[in-house]
């Protein structure tokens, strides 16, 4: 079995639709939303305050279980493009 770990950045209404088809998929075992989706945190003194890159969304750490490394590889290509589709970023990272 392999994990897989992807970080999702948007809007909610286009994070949730993602995760429901990656647990659809037929050599999926599991996938998991790690923690709840955490708001970007932009305040006024920041130095980041009003930047486009802080006006983003929600951050959602999805945790997925595959068969296989290249199963999982094949799991990634879904989510990009299902993340392009869905106009927000996706990244898979090493642990969260």
């Amino acid at each position: 079995m392999t994990v897989l770990r992807l970080r999702l950045t948007g809007p909610p209404d286009r994070i949730d639709p993602i995760r429901s088809q990656l647990s659809q998929l037929e050599q999926v075992m599991h996938v998991e939303q790690i923690d709840g989706l955490m708001t970007q945190l932009d305040t006024e003194d920041s130095s980041s305050a009003g930047l486009a890159e802080s006006a983003v969304g929600e951050v959602a750490q999805i945790e997925i279980h595959v068969t296989s490394e290249e199963v999982a590889e094949n799991i990634v290509l879904f989510a990009e493009s299902a993340a392009i589709d869905a106009g927000i970023v996706m990244e898979r990272v090493d642990e969260f």
